[in-house]
């Protein structure tokens, strides 16, 4: 019953949503909503998990954003709009988000391991150091 109401709810605002035009300059904005829903949309599934993708919040106060407002064909949505958000995806870090996401599957196959061993009475000792560098590792490679 509950994934139905929310369900309708979803279909609700997508039937609702409308395109502005203008923005009101006088309307009270929230820059830390766009900041949510950015971070919101960072945790999107994706292929792989490879993440190829950058947001760019460009405030109205940035020198970038009236070079972009022309880039918009000078439309008035992005003209006065009080922050735009520029996607970028990044193909240039396929190659190094795949690397990381195998070494880290790898690490995680070994703790998994190593605790199936430990949980079946098998004593195993795991060296804290060597994990810790592993570890750093994939954040190396995340970069």
């Amino acid at each position: 019953m509950n994934e139905n109401i929310q369900e309708l709810g979803f279909f609700d605002v997508i039937e609702a949503r409308r395109s502005v035009e203008i923005f009101d300059q006088e309307s009270p904005f929230d820059h830390q909503i766009v900041q949510k829903c950015l971070e919101a949309a960072t945790l999107a599934p994706n292929s792989s998990n490879l993440q190829l993708w950058e947001f760019y919040r460009i405030p109205e106060s940035s020198a970038l954003k009236k070079p972009l407002d022309q880039l918009c064909m000078k439309q008035k949505a992005a003209s006065t709009a009080r922050e735009l958000v520029v996607v970028v995806t990044r193909r240039d870090k396929w190659k190094s988000r795949t690397k990381a996401n195998q070494v880290y599957d790898r690490i995680n196959r070994n703790l998994r391991d190593k605790k199936s061993a430990l949980d079946n009475g098998i004593k195993n000792s795991i060296n804290i150091s060597d994990l810790k560098q592993k570890i750093e590792k994939v954040e190396e490679f995340k970069m």
